[in-house]
């Protein structure tokens, strides 16, 4: 049986990915109270999502999606439907019966296409239905699902939109050397300055990195650059998360213009995992004693403006992140989701060391 979520289901929705999961060493659940605050909102309360379920003949749930529309930069359409916190049983007959509900309700709706996974809220957060490196457990924000999920796919008719990379850190002390005699060099001869971001500034430090972003953004970027306000609520969203030990904006000295950004995020992941997503006195305390024991980190954006591109700036905001790395005793790190066509930020990746890990898959299917 096809049907929408009810109001009183949402502790279903989510504990049908812990079911689903629970003989997977490499799992790690949402935070729960924040995934039920936020289905209430987006579903029940502003609207904008609808969550549609498949049951069984007892009423067990055996498969969920959340969906959208909005514009799709990719195919170049204003009403594309997208899906998000897909979970499903391994049967094909159940997937099909629940993502032909799923067309159905988007095109009555006037989408022309279904992508996903791609959470149009959050659009960095669990992006892409993992098909390579189901050998650890994610890192903070990325994807995990079992690996019957790209057969799903494939065999419902749906096809490959783009690849997103994950890279793995590999230390250098040769290739290090050169990039710090790169950062140390862009810095003195562009006369720029690379600081943290200030989190009692908040407001100013988003401005700049708005403006950063907006002049760096090409058409190999998954997404348009959001909103001045939609970019506040992501990062407010994050803020708990943010360490500005890894996180910095490059400034020119002769009028303080911001030229540069990077943001790292230390893989929470790890402790959410042993909370089991929980947030009672036990798993505070894990997250108040733990936090700063985290030994992973995720590279998760990196903007330089056209002009100041190729003159190493990204290198010397990479070079400023690995000193704190050094100093935290960070032991492993993650870079990316990169779109497979973004060669200059693949390549600027891989010259710093990176090695590819993961690779997750955007899907699409024309309605």
């Amino acid at each position: 049986m096809i049907r929408k979520l009810k109001p009183t289901e949402i502790d279903k929705f989510i504990d049908f990915g812990d079911e689903l999961y629970k003989n997977d060493p490499n799992y790690v659940p949402y935070i729960r109270s924040d995934l039920k605050k936020t289905l209430k909102k987006l579903i029940f309360k502003r609207k904008k999502y609808k969550c549609i379920c498949s049951f069984d003949e007892s009423g067990k749930m055996n498969g969920r999606v959340l969906i959208t529309i909005a514009r799709n930069k990719q195919l170049n359409v204003e009403y594309c439907g997208y899906f998000s916190h897909f979970e499903v049983v391994n049967d094909q007959n159940v997937f099909n019966e629940l993502m032909d509900s799923v067309q159905k309700s988007l095109k009555r709706n006037g989408a022309k296409y279904i992508v996903g996974s791609f959470f149009h809220h959050d659009p960095d957060n669990r992006r892409g239905i993992l098909i390579e490196g189901f050998d650890r457990s994610p890192m903070i924000f990325t994807s995990h699902n079992p690996d019957y999920y790209k057969t799903l796919f494939e065999n419902g008719g749906f096809e490959k939109l783009t690849d997103a990379y994950e890279y793995e850190y590999k230390s250098d002390p040769e290739k290090l050397q050169k990039i710090k005699d790169t950062a140390e060099k862009a810095l003195k001869e562009n006369s720029i300055t690379i600081s943290k971001l200030n989190m009692k500034n908040l407001d100013k430090e988003i401005d700049d990195v708005h403006t950063i972003m907006k002049s760096a953004s090409t058409d190999v970027n998954f997404e348009s650059v959001p909103s001045r306000s939609k970019l506040k609520k992501l990062v407010l969203s994050w803020k708990r998360f943010i360490d500005p030990d890894y996180a910095f904006i490059a400034r020119r000295n002769s009028d303080g213009a911001p030229i540069g950004f990077t943001l790292s995020i230390p893989d929470y992941f790890e402790l959410i995992k042993k909370m089991k997503g929980r947030t009672g006195p036990i798993a505070l305390l894990v997250y108040l004693f733990g936090r700063k024991k985290i030994k992973g980190l995720r590279g998760v954006l990196q903007y330089v403006i056209p002009e100041y591109q190729h003159k190493g700036i990204s290198k010397a905001l990479y070079y400023e992140t690995k000193k704190s790395v050094d100093k935290n005793h960070i032991t492993r790190i993650s870079l990316g989701t990169i779109m497979e066509n973004n060669a200059s930020s693949n390549g600027a990746i891989e010259s710093l060391g990176g090695v590819l890990s993961r690779v997750y898959r955007v899907y699409y299917k024309k309605l």
